[in-house]
C-alpha cells in the first residue's frame, strides 16, 4: 500500500475520498449499504466534489469522539498504538481507505464501530444494534460492515483487522473495555477477488459518467 498522510484540512480529505472507492464505499457497491443504492453512488461519484455534507453533524462528531476513546482502550490493551491512517491501493489508486488504526508492523488494522446506544438502568437487548453487538463477540461482523473490513484488508495487505463494536451508555461519556465487543477478520481471498471485481467494474462506469459530462460541457 501507499500511504498517504498530511491532509492541510478536512475539506481536501473529502476530496480525496470522493475522487476514489473508499471502504464504506464497497458496502454500497456490494449491496449491503442501509444508506445509499449503487446507482445513487454513481452519481454522487461521478459529479464535482462540491463540500461536506452537513447533514447528522452532531453524529459524526460522537463517532470521532468515541473512535478516540476505543483506541486509547485497545492500545492499553495490546501495549502498542494503532494509528489513524490514509492509504491507498499501491497498484489502483482509485482505491482508497482511511483507517481507524493500524499497528506499528502495519500487520494488524482496526474498524471501530459504535453498534448500540443504551440505557444502563434498563438496557433493551432486542434492539437490532445490541443485537449486532452480541454478534461481534461471537465472531460475527454486521452484514453492511465486511464488505469495508474486506476492502481494508485488500488495500493495506494486513494480516488481521481488529472489528470492533462498541456500546455506549447514556449519561456516561467514557469508554472501558466492557463497553467494547471485538472479533478478529481475517482476509477472504474468494471474497476480495469478488469485491475487486465489482470495484473495478464501478469505477469503469463512474470514469464513464464523467467523461460524458464533459463532452456536453
Amino acid at each position: 500500500m501507499k500511504i498517504v498522510v498530511n491532509f492541510p484540512d478536512r475539506l481536501t480529505w473529502l476530496n480525496w475520498r470522493h475522487s476514489g472507492i473508499g471502504s464504506s464505499d464497497a458496502s454500497v457497491i456490494m449491496d449491503v449499504s442501509r444508506f445509499k443504492s449503487r446507482e445513487e453512488l454513481r452519481v454522487e461519484k461521478s459529479q464535482p466534489f462540491t463540500g461536506e455534507d452537513q447533514a447528522n453533524s452532531y453524529i459524526k462528531e460522537r463517532g470521532n469522539r468515541i473512535e478516540t476513546l476505543v483506541r486509547t482502550v485497545m492500545e492499553g490493551k495490546h501495549g502498542h498504538t494503532y494509528a489513524p491512517m490514509n492509504c491507498i491501493h499501491d497498484a489502483f489508486e482509485f482505491m482508497r481507505a482511511s483507517l481507524d488504526g493500524i499497528s506499528p508492523d502495519q500487520k494488524t488494522i482496526m474498524e471501530i464501530k459504535l453498534l448500540s446506544t443504551v440505557n444502563p438502568v434498563n438496557i433493551n437487548t432486542s434492539t437490532p444494534g445490541y443485537q449486532k453487538w452480541i454478534g461481534v463477540a461471537k465472531g460475527i461482523v454486521p452484514e453492511e460492515y465486511y464488505p469495508q473490513v474486506q476492502h481494508q484488508l485488500m488495500i493495506t495487505g494486513a494480516e488481521r483487522c481488529w472489528f470492533v463494536g462498541c456500546k455506549e451508555e447514556r449519561g456516561n461519556s467514557s469508554i472501558t473495555e466492557q463497553h467494547l465487543s471485538v472479533c478478529e477478520v481475517l482476509p477472504n481471498k474468494e471474497y476480495i477477488e469478488q469485491l475487486a471485481k465489482k470495484e473495478f467494474e464501478f469505477w469503469w462506469q463512474v470514469q464513464q459518467r464523467i467523461n460524458e459530462r464533459k463532452e456536453l460541457e
